[in-house]
């Protein structure tokens, strides 16, 4: 059975590998697929952080989501 420990430890996974291939320059490929499935343009990241701001700070976070470091493991979950 997955419990949340796991589907978070996956979710570190799946962000860092995505940090990694936008490093590499796999991010530089720009499409208009957003636009067509919004009908709009889509919004700028800045504009999104800033509209949603409290949910980037720390008492927007629980106990069960918030990281703390493991030297063995770089970055795990609170349970």
């Amino acid at each position: 059975m997955i419990d949340a420990r796991d589907s978070a430890e996956c979710a570190v996974g799946m962000v860092e590998e995505y940090a990694q291939a936008y490093a590499s320059g796999w991010g530089d490929r720009v499409t208009d697929t957003v636009a067509g499935l919004l009908g709009r343009p889509p919004r700028d990241i800045t504009d999104f952080v800033r509209d949603h701001a409290t949910a980037f700070t720390p008492a927007a976070t629980t106990r069960a989501t918030r990281p703390v470091r493991s030297a063995r493991a770089g970055r795990q979950w609170e349970k």
